[in-house]
């Protein structure tokens, strides 16, 4: 299956199903078909300044005192840089595990939120195959 506009491309499988919403800065809502994961596409116009200012950024926000950041960091996919934030929420059963993958093209802000009860479903590879699917076309 592939989510295409004038700026982004990504490919993921097909027990994945977009989700209609109504979400402000939301590009994309996919529903994986075990009904206990959900990856958003957040789209953000000239916030980008760079992948450290990004950082501090997500590591800034706002977020429930029950959700334990894991692990912040910055990494590469496809040789671009991103910043990779895990966090848990240890209170869920099973537990609640997030990650949000920022990436800059030009000015642009695109995260990758990804929810997901349990800590190793087989949704995580597919997660790590659509986030490597990603091309801009800038």
């Amino acid at each position: 299956m592939k989510f295409e506009n004038n700026k982004i491309k990504i490919e993921y499988p097909d027990k994945w199903t977009e989700q209609e919403h109504t979400i402000k800065d939301c590009l994309l809502v996919l529903d994986h078909k075990d009904k206990r994961s959900r990856i958003m596409l957040m789209e953000y116009p000239n916030q980008a300044v760079n992948i450290n200012h990004l950082k501090s950024a997500v590591e800034l926000f706002p977020r429930d005192e029950s959700l334990k950041v894991l692990e912040s960091r910055i990494n590469t996919i496809n040789n671009m840089p991103i910043h990779e934030l895990t966090a848990i929420n240890p209170n869920c059963s099973p537990p609640l595990k997030t990650k949000s993958i920022g990436f800059i093209d030009n000015k642009d802000v695109y995260i990758f939120n990804y929810m997901t009860f349990g800590l190793n479903n087989h949704e995580d590879d597919e997660f790590n195959q659509i986030l490597e699917s990603v091309e801009f076309k800038s």
